[in-house]
């Protein structure tokens, strides 16, 4: 049996134990709680951007775009805005942030900042506070197609001329065929447009090359990068534009004495001075009949040369001479509507209703303008003959001779 001392110590013992044991483990619990504050430092929040911005009012066409920026923050931050087209960066641009009304921000995007280049154009917006590094955000790439702007000017007398601008700066070439939509491509032209400056080309048409008072169509076509492409179609509408021949007589005293191979042109010279009429009309610049029959004598055989006067291929070879346009008419359809278009036309007659001419002999004559039937007559043998006739009555004393006929035709009409 163990004494009342032995009991006593062994309780003190277990005491003892005890208490290391729980000072072990306060002991432990503050060096876990040193190290916890030692080795985990204050994480911030993570910072949002200083600003946030969104693109509006997308116009592909026009190659615009607009970006509306808002501050998430009191402080002052510089604004600085970069929009880019090129993979190469070469069309970058600054744009100033201008301050609204409303606090916010806004940039105007303008694809000439950038050589009217079409695709999908890069934002990029960043702030800066003094001191402190730029804090960027990009927006989502905008889609600008950049349609070329066309406008067409008349000179009023026939002539226009029309300007492409926003022509992408990498086109090297512009082409623009037209065609009227009335009768189809009949009259399609293929035209090269001329470079004014940069992003701007022009060239020009005249009505009478096409078939006028209708719709029109040009096609914008461009060489970029060695590749034709399409950039633009247009429709509008072509005028007609009356030519009022210059009425000249081949009796005036300037040259109606002037001999030119076998006659005079008193005599033989209503071919010439009927063409000179039509010439001068259409070119806008003063083209004589005696310079016309001078031509037509030294460089054809088709006037005065073995037979008097002129033959029906002497008008085609004329007008080819001095760019002018000729078209051989067979049916007084076709007479009627080449008048309805404003052209000219000239035509040999014998004798019939009217007295053009003496029985045995033909004559030219200029047509202009179709009214109700009437068209306008310039007699260039005797202007009291001038005046409004019935054009069918005209069509029925056109000339059967073979000389007149051996162009294929005997009315022409020119434009």
């Amino acid at each position: 049996m163990k004494s009342k001392g032995s009991i006593i110590k062994f309780c003190i013992f277990v005491a003892y134990f005890f208490f290391c044991l729980i000072g072990l483990r306060v002991y432990l619990l503050q060096i876990n709680k040193n190290e916890v504050i030692k080795t985990t430092p204050k994480i911030p929040l993570q910072s949002k951007h200083a600003l946030k911005a969104e693109i509006k009012n997308v116009v592909k066409d026009n190659g615009t775009y607009q970006i509306q920026i808002q501050k998430n923050t009191k402080e002052n931050v510089a604004i600085q805005v970069e929009v880019w087209q090129d993979a190469s960066q070469n069309d970058v641009y600054q744009y100033d942030a201008l301050k609204q009304e409303d606090g916010t921000y806004l940039v105007e995007v303008d694809s000439k900042n950038h050589f009217y280049h079409r695709g999908a154009y890069h934002t990029q917006i960043c702030s800066q506070k003094e001191g402190m590094p730029k804090d960027c955000i990009k927006l989502e790439d905008t889609i600008l197609e950049v349609k070329p702007e066309f406008s067409i000017v008349s000179d009023d007398h026939g002539n226009y001329t029309v300007t492409l601008r926003k022509i992408s700066y990498d086109v090297t070439q512009v082409e623009v065929p037209t065609w009227s939509l009335e009768y189809g491509q009949d009259d399609y032209r293929s035209y090269q447009a001329t470079k004014v400056e940069d992003g701007t080309y022009q060239f020009s048409l005249r009505a009478q090359d096409h078939v006028p008072n209708g719709a029109m169509v040009s096609n914008i076509y461009g060489i970029e990068k060695g590749e034709k492409v399409f950039l633009e179609g247009q429709m509008y509408q072509m005028e007609i534009y009356q030519y009022n021949p210059v009425y000249y007589s081949q009796r005036d005293a300037l040259w109606s004495n002037q001999k030119i191979g076998l006659s005079t042109m008193q005599l033989t010279g209503c071919v010439p001075t009927s063409l000179a009429m039509a010439y001068t009309a259409i070119l806008g610049r003063s083209i004589s009949p005696l310079e016309v029959a001078s031509y037509l004598y030294t460089y054809t055989d088709e006037f005065n040369k073995t037979v008097l006067g002129a033959s029906g291929s002497a008008i085609q070879k004329a007008s080819s001479y001095y760019g002018v346009n000729f078209k051989g008419l067979q049916t007084l359809e076709e007479v009627q509507q080449e008048l309805s278009y404003g052209r000219i036309v000239v035509v040999a007659v014998g004798k019939g209703t009217y007295s053009f001419t003496m029985p045995g002999y033909t004559h030219e004559i200029v047509l202009y303008g179709n009214a109700d039937g009437f068209t306008n007559v310039y007699d260039p043998n005797d202007s009291t003959k001038n005046g409004k006739y019935y054009l069918g009555e005209i069509y029925n004393q056109r000339s059967m001779d073979a000389y007149d006929l051996n162009g294929g035709y005997v009315f022409y009409s020119l434009y």
